[in-house]
């Protein structure tokens, strides 16, 4: 540059100025947008400073704005999202570059689990990066009479073992995936000493413990007829292996076991065993029980389909005449009970309900210069309140009942 004179001037002194410029960087498109990408600032005297603020990131879609970083792959920020970055006349600004992350959380699920957990784990993705790397929680669930295999990305199969690293994008729930431990069902031979406890039992050499001359409830069961031991102290599956395992066992004196069925909707799976011979008469049982219904018997298909073996009283009625076990399923009907409407001060009215659950809802009672509060278990409303004022009832009830009527006086 160069600077003009003339005969009326004098040149006088002249201080030189510092412009800073800094350049802000997408990051290699990770950054959606930016809005703006060069900035500068003058400092206009020695020894002072100038001050650029940063702009504001827009990150792509799941990721959040993590600052300006001095390269495009740093995992922290030099200068924070809304920060400023001061330039002395010593210094220039450089580039900076655009940053974000995104934290990725895998979820443990228990799929049937009976106890222990397993905790979450997360990792970090940074920038341009579309995944981030976890080592795997070794299993902490447990679950009775299963063995754990790994887990999956579903319910039923393995898809990552405990322990590995495996990449992920996004957050991920794993379920721990088992498998029925084998058991071990074995044709044993029955005994009967005085050692404790003194009823029959079998013996254990199997790794089977087996006492009881019952399957009610019990851990195990002592066959009649043949003698032998079956441990039935297992879930579901493995109740029907050791039930087959045993109908195989005892093939060869045309005895076998029948299962019979009592489910009951919400409440854990029932069932019993008892032996039968080939063209016998099943043996008497004991009745089930449930609540709001009555037992009709058990029939050979569920809701009282094909054939029926057993009377309501636990006695069989038809000999068993196939060359296998089977399972025989109970049959309930609702019971039918009356409700009396006791209304202290007008007529009494009654009600038939075939039961289904809670009592069913009523028309309020109404009476002159009065106001209905409910039905109670007792006059005066005392005792349990069975109906509220509108005529709703949440009480389950499944026997004949009489309900007493509780007034208000009406103010005059």
């Amino acid at each position: 540059a160069s600077m003009t004179l003339n005969n009326t001037t004098t040149g006088g002194t002249y201080y030189a100025l510092n412009s800073r410029r800094v350049t802000w960087n997408f990051n290699k498109g990770s950054v959606s947008s930016i809005s703006k990408t060069t900035d500068g600032c003058t400092i206009w005297s020695a020894g002072a400073t100038c001050t650029i603020s940063a702009p504001t990131i827009t990150p792509v879609s799941g990721y959040t704005g993590n600052g300006f970083g001095t390269t495009n792959t740093a995992t922290s920020a030099t200068i924070a999202a809304s920060g400023t970055i001061t330039l002395s006349n010593t210094s220039n600004g450089g580039t900076y570059y655009g940053l974000q992350k995104k934290t990725v959380t895998i979820t443990y699920n228990g799929n049937g689990a009976t106890g222990g957990s397993t905790a979450s784990q997360s990792c970090t993705m940074y920038n341009a990066n579309t995944t981030c790397a976890i080592t795997l929680n070794s299993n902490g669930f447990t679950r009775t009479n299963y063995s754990f295999q790994g887990y999956g990305t579903g319910t039923t199969s393995v898809t990552h073992n405990a322990g590995g690293s495996y990449s992920f994008s996004n957050n991920t729930t794993l379920y721990a995936i088992w498998k029925t431990k084998d058991i071990q069902v074995t044709c044993l031979n029955y005994i009967h000493d005085s050692s404790s406890p003194s009823e029959p039992h079998c013996d254990s050499g199997s790794g089977i413990y087996c006492y009881g001359t019952t399957c009610f409830n019990g851990k195990a069961y002592v066959t009649e007829k043949t003698k032998y031991c079956l441990d039935f102290s297992l879930e579901y599956a493995q109740y029907r292996t050791a039930y087959e395992h045993y109908n195989s066992c005892s093939e060869k004196n045309n005895i076998y076991i029948i299962e019979l069925s009592y489910d009951i909707p919400a409440e854990p799976l029932r069932r019993a065993f008892i032996e039968v011979g080939t063209g016998e008469v099943p043996p008497r049982t004991r009745v089930p029980s449930r609540y709001g219904y009555n037992f009709v018997g058990y029939y050979s298909e569920k809701n009282g389909g094909g054939i029926k073996y057993y009377q309501s009283d636990g006695t069989a009625i038809r000999k068993w005449e196939q060359k296998n076990g089977g399972i025989l399923y109970a049959y309930w009907e609702p019971v039918t009970y009356t409700i009396t409407f006791d209304n202290q001060g007008i007529p009494n009215t009654s009600l038939t309900v075939t039961y289904s659950g809670p009592m069913p809802s009523i028309k309020p009672p109404k009476r002159d210069n009065y106001t209905f509060l409910g039905y109670f278990a007792k006059p005066n409303g005392e005792g349990a309140q069975y109906y509220g004022a509108t005529g709703s009832s949440s009480f389950s009830n499944a026997k004949d009942i009489t309900v007493y009527a509780y007034w208000k006086a009406n103010s005059l």
